[in-house]
């Protein structure tokens, strides 16, 4: 997904929409991923920033996410296409789905859990197409 995108990214509990902008850089000589997000929304804009590598032992990736709202990291961990979020207690909190679509789009789906993974709920779609230069 290195490069640049733009798209919308549409909110579950009210079907608001945003436009979205999202670079992805090699960091680290290839070894990781510095991915730097703005969404453009009716109460302002939100912005995101993501930096995960990968571990070759475990064939996992790492990351943390931070965002201007909030101010604080959170932890991720996949394959790749999927990443984790857990609570302090090691249960499940977030998911964040990557699909690559036959079109060339990737769509980006955050789900929250409130019962370890058990059942999911969808906080935000985002649709992506590559900015081309």
């Amino acid at each position: 997904m290195i490069g640049e995108w733009s798209g919308r990214r549409v909110d579950q509990a009210d079907g608001s929409r945003g436009d979205m902008n999202l670079e992805v850089r090699s960091i680290l000589d290839g070894a990781g991923l510095l991915s730097e997000m703005e969404i453009a929304h009716d109460g302002g804009v939100y912005r995101g920033i993501w930096i995960q590598v990968f571990n070759p032992k475990t064939e996992t990736w790492k990351g943390q996410y931070a965002n201007a709202v909030r101010g604080t990291w959170v932890a991720l961990e996949g394959d790749g296409m999927v990443f984790l979020s857990h609570n302090d207690d090691g249960t499940v909190r977030s998911k964040l789905e990557n699909r690559r679509l036959e079109n060339g789009q990737w769509r980006r789906i955050q789900s929250r859990t409130n019962n370890g993974g058990n059942t999911w709920t969808v906080i935000f779609i985002d649709t992506l197409n590559r900015v081309e230069k």
